[in-house]
């Protein structure tokens, strides 16, 4: 994970979001990488801390969302259960 470069925070219409350039095995089926994280729960994400908790505490008995945008702009929404 990286914070947004410039170049991405112009193309994206947005300021502190952090893009995927890696994730960790158990979630290389998702189709991750390049997007940009967002929000999580309507928890506004702010930086890569923000990120690496969120994935940190992913738990298999509880909800979580993922709201993201992906290369083309177009938002998108994971839900793990």
């Amino acid at each position: 994970m990286k914070n947004l470069s410039p170049e991405d925070q112009k193309r994206f219409k947005i300021k502190n979001e952090v893009k995927i350039i890696g994730v960790p095995i158990a979630y290389e089926n998702y189709d991750l990488i390049g997007k940009v994280v967002v929000s999580s729960d309507d928890k506004l994400i702010i930086n890569i801390d923000n990120v690496t908790e969120l994935f940190q505490n992913i738990n298999k008995f509880n909800r979580t969302s993922i709201s993201m945008i992906n290369e083309n702009g177009a938002r998108e929404r994971l839900l793990f259960q």
